[in-house]
């Protein structure tokens, strides 16, 4: 007797060769959506920095976000920074402290951040600079003069001298301690994501700690399809 056409002659079961091609589509697609972010519109390259649990289903860890603040430019308009909105921009945060300074070798790193962000609509750079009191509009001013930032591309922020530490310490993750010659800012470069988690550390202002920075940068911004060369 002739075989069946889409029967397993093995089991005596029909084959459906729709139900196969379907259950193809749906393997292929769960292995899409498991392994690529919908939200930035392209796969995760770069680390995320500081878990802080699991979301309800237990299956996704959950980072944190850097907190919510609000400063003052070197123009005098208020910078907002909102956690719980994904942010209009990805953004390089420093911290230095005024008595101080940049020293020579983060100032060239700070410079060359700037030309590198010029490239990328989306990248703004953001140097919070702290003392002892808000420092005043005019002295942020003439920072931003002598290292070339022009505001929204870099804002050079000051507020609240207790406020700015809270920002620094618990949510960049950047320390600060104070000795005989006022604050030592530790000098660090992290990276923040448009969801405002920490995707990336650089330290010391070191050649190759900015070399780094720079390699990644086009990582997380091809992530939401934003960057041009």
């Amino acid at each position: 007797m002739a075989k069946r056409v889409g029967t397993d002659p093995t089991y005596g079961f029909s084959i459906n060769p729709w139900a196969m091609l379907f259950l193809v589509v749906v393997a292929i697609g769960s292995y899409y959506l498991a392994n690529h972010n919908w939200g930035g519109g392209g796969s995760e390259r770069l680390p995320k920095f500081y878990p802080v649990g699991t979301s309800a289903n237990e299956r996704d860890t959950i980072y944190q976000r850097i907190p919510s603040f609000t400063l003052t430019n070197q123009q005098g308009r208020e910078v907002h920074i909102s956690k719980y909105d994904s942010l209009d921009a990805i953004y390089l945060i420093h911290a230095f402290e005024l008595h101080a300074g940049l020293v020579p070798a983060c100032e060239e790193a700070a410079r060359r951040l700037a030309e590198v962000s010029s490239k990328y609509e989306v990248l703004r750079m953001l140097s919070l600079v702290l003392d002892t009191v808000a420092v005043p509009v005019d002295t942020l001013q003439e920072l931003a003069a002598r290292l070339g930032a022009e505001a929204p591309k870099w804002s050079l922020l000051s507020g609240d001298p207790a406020y700015m530490r809270t920002v620094v310490q618990n949510g960049l993750h950047i320390s600060i301690r104070t000795d005989s010659s006022g604050l030592q800012v530790a000098p660090r470069w992290v990276l923040i994501d448009r969801m405002g988690v920490i995707r990336g550390r650089y330290e010391d202002c070191a050649p190759e700690e900015m070399d780094r920075l720079t390699n990644e940068l086009p990582d997380l911004l091809s992530e939401y399809q934003a960057y041009r060369p």
